[in-house]
This record gives C-alpha cells, structure tokens and sequence, in this order.
C-alpha cells in the first residue's frame, strides 16, 4: 500500500512540474479549421472551413479569444460567411494537455466582394470545448467542438419543446468539429 501512494506522490508531483513549463504561455495564434458534424460523418473533406484564433492569458486558467471563421457561399464564387467571436476562455493545464471551455458572443455578416453587410439577426452565441496537446513548449495541436447558435431568441423558445432525439439533430446541426495549430508566446 505504501509503494502505490508513494508512486501516485511523484507522479502528481511530475505532472505538476512539468504543467507549470506547458502552461506558462500568455499569448498564442491558431489556425483552426472546422467541419460540420454532417460533412464529417459522410467524409465529406472537400467542406473544410477556415478560421484564425488568437488568444491572451491572464493566468494559466482563465483568458480570452477572438476568433474569425470564414465559410465560402456554395452559390457565389466572391460570397463568404463570416463569424467573429469573443471567447472567455476556462483552462486547465495539465502537462502536455490543456483542457479547456470557452464561451461568449459572436457577431455574423457576410462578404460579398469587398463590402461586408450585417443581417438583422447578426448576433450570435458560442460554446467550445476541447483538448490541446502541447508538442513544445511554443507549439500545439488540439481537436475542439464548436457550438454556435446564430438565432439565440429562437433557438431558447424551440428548445424547451425537443424531444431526446431532436435534441441530439439539434447539437449535430449546431455543431462544428476543429482542428488547430497553435503558436504560443
């Protein structure tokens, strides 16, 4: 019994050590690219949408992110979908993986050529979780689930009334799956 807590001990005490060398990054820029859950569930990848992330860290737990998506139109060649988010970013560094929540407002337009114009309804809002593996102490990968909502009044009124299963359509429709690279400084 003493050799397990005396292992678990140092183990605890490796993972602390060596989070506080991941963790300590206050700035960082990503690439993120994002697929709808449909898209990725029929190997759809010809769909893949864009995105940049930067992000600033008051402390290893707790900082913010500003995100840009942008989703080509499928009728127009010069028509692009945008998303520009403001995240309030929950971490938990743990070595070589961070865990981490996020949530905040988002705001859609649209790009047509060079001009870019605001629908009624452009406020949105989003949730994402995910995981970032941290391959140096200035790079990492992570996989994250993005959960936008562009219509928040309307979506809070039909929610209520959903069965399981339409709940379950509703979080996949909603739904992006991400992949990011990630420059820390």
């Amino acid at each position: 019994m003493r050799k397990k807590t005396v292992l678990m001990v140092c183990m605890l005490l490796v993972l602390t050590v060596s989070g506080s060398l991941f963790a300590a990054n206050t700035f960082s820029v990503a690439g993120v690219g994002y697929y709808t859950y449909t898209d990725l569930s029929e190997g759809n990848y010809k769909t893949f949408i864009p995105g940049v992330r930067a992000e600033f860290y008051l402390s290893d737990f707790l900082g913010v992110s500003g995100d840009a998506i942008f989703r080509p139109s499928a009728d127009y060649e010069d028509v692009y979908y945008s998303t520009y988010i403001v995240d309030l970013v929950f971490r938990l560094p743990l070595g070589l993986i961070d865990a981490y929540v996020a949530t905040g407002p988002a705001y859609s337009g649209i790009v047509i050529g060079k001009t870019f114009d605001v629908d009624k309804s452009a406020f949105a809002y989003n949730v994402r979780g995910g995981i970032d593996v941290n391959l140096s102490e200035s790079f990492s990968i992570g996989a994250e689930v993005d959960f936008l909502v562009e219509d928040v009044p309307t979506f809070i009124r039909g929610i209520a009334d959903l069965t399981n299963a339409q709940l379950i359509q509703v979080m996949e429709t909603y739904s992006t799956i991400g992949v990011s690279g990630k420059f820390k400084f």
